[in-house]
């Protein structure tokens, strides 16, 4: 029972196939063959992978949260976690790393290196997992520069992320202290340069007092006993600043703090302020201990067993795909041509059905026709 669809016979494709099948097992062999060599010979590249875990944790600093805030969103926390990883692979870090191991060799400043530097930055690929766990991935033409440079981005990520947790507690801590002392300076403006330590937060404190006095210059007159003692403050602070330096530096003026408070609320926001340096203290104290990292690697970077490419499986998976639609297209060709020929036996022999006979075929020209009057008849009788 034929099997027939849109018009085509598939007992009749088969048959095609039958008839061809030497030209179609050679088509296919060779376009495997061809793909099989060239996966021998296609350069070999190598990949590398290492896991990287970062606490959900790492964004929070609990004695200090009111200083510095923790972010509330996922997306946001990944950003930030992106960003950090995106400054670690840094030109300051891959080049270095580059030449040390042979994957960057032009001259330093080069445009050419800088190519280098960043085609070796896309080399480098990081995927988040989860929240808290990212994975490292390098692929090289070398299998142990290639595990090298895996680890060495690892220890470079840990440690931008503790030095940025370092530092953002740091800053926090050295704002808090020049406020202190500036609280202190303002409550005893006649301390010596040498008590304070610090003769650049004199110049500051100057500058202070002159833009509250010329605030109050604007609200009140210039003879009232208030700006009378700010004028007086402002200059035995100039006294003390130029017997230590011998000149007064002219300083930027620094926004107006909180003036004329009373005693016992200067004392509270001055003891507060002294609990939180002191809880800054501890925090950096805690995050140099190498124990108390919040980042931390997972997976040491794995050495390459065999290469990731070429992928001899999928290379000759290909070459069969391509043999077989070479191979189709072949067969499509020759039945096309075959169909179309006028010659009766060799259609008979491609069909398989009986020759009855042939049409009579006139001639081409008038002097065939002299030469030639008679009529073509078929061979065998109708």
């Amino acid at each position: 029972m034929s099997s027939v669809s849109g018009g085509v016979d598939v007992r009749e494709i088969f048959a095609v196939i039958r008839r061809s099948r030497k030209m179609v097992g050679l088509i296919v062999g060779i376009c495997v063959l061809i793909f099989a060599v060239a996966s021998l010979v296609a350069p070999k590249r190598y990949k590398s992978v290492g896991l990287v875990g970062i606490q959900t944790d790492y964004f929070r600093y609990p004695l200090i949260e009111e200083f510095v805030p923790a972010p509330q969103d996922i997306s946001e926390l990944a950003s930030r976690r992106d960003a950090l990883i995106r400054a670690a692979l840094s030109d300051q870090f891959l080049e270095p790393m580059g030449r040390k191991l042979g994957l960057v060799k032009s001259p330093k400043g080069s445009p050419s290196a800088e190519i280098e530097i960043e085609y070796l930055r896309n080399r480098f690929e990081y995927y988040p997992l989860s929240l808290s766990t990212i994975q490292v991935v390098f692929s090289g033409t070398n299998a142990r520069s290639t595990q090298e440079s895996v680890d060495q981005a690892m220890q470079q990520i840990l440690a931008v992320f503790a030095q940025q947790r370092r530092e953002r507690i740091q800053h926090a801590r050295d704002n808090i202290q020049t406020q202190i002392e500036s609280m202190a300076l303002q409550q005893d403006p006649s301390s010596s340069l040498q008590a304070i330590g610090k003769p650049e937060l004199i110049q500051s404190e100057i500058g202070r007092i002159e833009a509250e006095t010329e605030m109050m210059k604007s609200r009140l007159s210039a003879r009232h006993p208030t700006v009378l003692a700010l004028v007086r403050r402002a200059e035995t602070l100039k006294r003390n600043l130029k017997a230590a330096t011998g000149s007064v530096t002219s300083s930027a003026r620094m926004p107006l703090l909180v003036g004329g408070s009373p005693q016992k609320a200067f004392n509270e926001v001055y003891e507060g302020m002294v609990k939180k340096l002191a809880y800054l203290n501890v925090a950096l104290e805690f995050e140099s201990d190498p124990r108390s990292s919040y980042v931390s690697v997972l997976q040491p970077a794995s050495y390459p067993i065999g290469a990731s490419w070429p992928n001899r499986p999928l290379f000759l998976i290909w070459g069969l795909l391509i043999g077989l639609v070479l191979a189709g297209l072949a067969l499509t060709g020759l039945e096309f041509f075959t169909l179309s020929s006028t010659h009766g036996r060799r259609l008979a022999d491609r069909t398989g059905l009986p020759l009855l006979g042939e049409m009579p075929t006139l001639p081409k020209s008038s002097s065939e026709s002299k030469t030639d009057s008679k009529v073509k008849l078929p061979e065998q009788p109708l």
